[in-house]
């Protein structure tokens, strides 16, 4: 713009008032400034129409021929224009009349002032060139309405609804859907930026679970070779289970030895010492089992899981007592091994199940086989042999009464 723009002299005074500016200049001043639905607010103001409303082409002839004369209605129209425009005069800094002229006929324009206002202040004060500028506005706005109509002419042929004027509101609310665009992009590229900063972090993070994971890997097969030498996992299996196996035999031994000193103790009693005790206080201190037989003759009795060491012993406990005794160890619980366990429990009077040397499976498993048929199934705290007594005292004496 350096090159069309040049500075001068500021506009000055006389005025112009707009009935003094040429027709076509009033013409385009209030065409562009005004469409038709702010003509018809202001006839409506005015109180121009009698009830009838003319064309949107007639109002625009009528208010153009109003204005031409210092008409009321010029007048205050001459007022709209210098409020709506005047505002603009600080933005142009100073141009004069013909260097504002100059930017209504070049391709720039200043995007901050509106075609209209340029025109206002080329016109607004009085010059001696004044008609010589009025008829440059007149060609270049001419020119610019020729290349205007040209668009408007192809967006009405390539527009669906065939509205030009639609345009512009599209054109709004793109460039608005492209700000909010650009802010997602903006939101974005920082989400993509720490998201790189994660992936580099998980990178370091997946190379320290690698390494790991390899040692991970040496010492399980280390240790694979290891358990190899010693049996594979049926040592496992037999080391668990004799882990097991001192558990429960541990915990028969406290008992014992608990019973063993509670029972020195009453024997050793300072006050028991000198009295010889009789026969009911030491059958009330004795347990049920050293007093009364077990009976078990002609009974069935069967036992699921339970201690393999200790079979032998189970075994003897219920024959000794005249009765039958089926064993079942209770792994492998699958479809052959239930009938297996069915037909173990229809052949038992009373079945017993150690609840530490099964699993809640195995024990829903016998319970269901009892229910079906008809057996009675107690289930044992621990599998010791001392308990398997207890609970076979309590099963004939029940069967007794």
């Amino acid at each position: 713009m350096g090159g069309i723009v040049s500075r001068g002299e500021k506009i000055s005074s006389p005025k112009r008032r707009l009935w003094e500016f040429k027709s076509f200049i009033i013409c385009r001043l209030l065409g562009l400034t005004f469409d038709e639905r702010d003509t018809a607010r202001i006839f409506r103001k005015l109180k121009l129409l009698d009830g009838h409303l003319p064309s949107p082409s007639e109002l625009h002839g009528m208010l153009v021929y109003a204005c031409t004369e210092p008409t009321p209605v010029a007048k205050h129209m001459d007022r709209l224009l210098e409020e709506k425009f005047d505002s603009y005069r600080g933005k142009l800094n100073g141009l004069d009349q013909k260097a504002i002229c100059s930017l209504i006929e070049g391709e720039e324009k200043l995007k901050s002032i509106p075609l209209p206002a340029l025109i206002w202040l080329a016109v607004r004060n009085q010059r001696l060139d004044i008609d010589e500028i009025e008829v440059r506005i007149f060609n270049a706005v001419h020119m610019k309405e020729h290349r205007a109509l040209r668009f408007y002419d192809q967006l009405s042929q390539i527009l669906p609804s065939g509205k030009a004027e639609d345009v512009i509101g599209e054109l709004r609310e793109t460039l608005k859907l492209n700000e909010r665009l650009e802010d997602k992009v903006q939101r974005l590229e920082q989400k993509k930026e720490e998201l790189g900063g994660k992936m580099e972090n998980m990178e370091e993070e997946k190379s320290r679970l690698s390494l790991s994971l390899t040692e991970q890997r040496r010492v399980s097969e280390e240790l694979k070779l290891k358990l190899e030498g010693l049996g594979g996992e049926p040592a496992l299996e037999q080391m668990e289970c004799m882990r097991r196996e001192m558990d429960i035999l541990a915990r028969e031994v406290k008992f014992l030895t608990e019973e063993l000193s509670r029972r020195e103790a009453r024997t050793t009693s300072p006050e028991r010492s000198n009295e010889a005790p009789s026969f009911e206080q030491v059958k009330l201190e004795l347990p049920r089992e050293s007093l009364e037989p077990l009976l078990l003759t002609g009974r069935t009795i069967a036992l699921v899981g339970g201690l393999e060491s200790l079979v032998p012993y189970y075994r003897e406990t219920v024959e000794s007592a005249g009765g039958k005794f089926y064993y079942y160890c209770g792994r492998c619980l699958c479809s052959q091994r239930m009938k297996e366990i069915q037909s173990l429990v229809d052949k038992a009077d009373m079945v017993f199940c150690p609840v530490d040397q099964n699993s809640h499976n195995a024990c829903r498993c016998v319970k269901k086989a009892c229910r079906l048929s008809g057996r009675s199934c107690r289930f044992l705290h621990n599998s010791g042999l001392n308990a398997f007594k207890r609970e076979l005292y309590d099963f004939t004496s029940v069967e007794l009464n």
